[in-house]
């Protein structure tokens, strides 16, 4: 599903970026960032799913020790492209080299976790499986339908300027941390 979505946003990424009303000059920058962190979008799917997989063998240590360590890295390496010039590329660039890491890392360790266990391509039987997908589906359908949602939102933000949309979501990352303690 990642190699799949990755190759559309591939494709697709001047009209998809278009969706969201941005004007041609906001589309032309943020262009290079969309095409380095969307196309290998597969390393952020791994990484959910590697991070699920651990939690489910009842390690949520691990995923949170890779999810620190890779968003530590991805610090970094920001610091290190802007550095060396890249720009919005260069913070793409790191963000996809955080997350292929992360993925990496997960994976070892997903390996170290139980030896004993034999990993197969579909350990599960057709009822198993299909009760997997009766709560998967409408799950990622809800997904979906907030992530259009939160388009549509943006578009309306966005509509205002782009001045006005760099503020709200400026204001809107300050007002995540008060959601942290809760």
């Amino acid at each position: 599903l990642g190699l799949g979505a990755g190759m559309i946003c591939g494709f697709l990424a001047k009209p998809l970026l278009g969706l969201s009303g941005a004007d041609d000059s906001v589309i032309r920058l943020a262009l290079p960032y969309y095409l380095a962190t969307t196309v290998p979008c597969i390393f952020l799917s791994l990484q959910l799913l590697l991070s699920g997989c651990l939690r489910a063998m009842k390690n949520t240590k691990a995923p949170m020790y890779v999810t620190g360590a890779s968003n530590l890295l991805n610090i970094f390496l920001n610091f290190f492209f802007l550095k060396l010039g890249l720009g919005i590329l260069g913070l793409g660039l790191a963000t996809t080299f955080s997350r292929a890491a992360g993925a990496l890392l997960l994976f070892l360790q997903l390996q170290n976790q139980d030896r004993n266990r034999k990993l197969t391509l579909c350990p599960f039987s057709k009822q198993e499986f299909a009760s997997i997908l009766a709560v998967g589906i409408p799950a990622g359908l809800e997904k979906l339908i907030m992530r259009i949602g939160q388009l549509l939102y943006n578009s309306m933000i966005l509509s205002l300027g782009t001045a006005s949309y760099v503020a709200h979501n400026i204001a809107g990352t300050i007002e995540n941390y008060s959601y942290i303690p809760a």
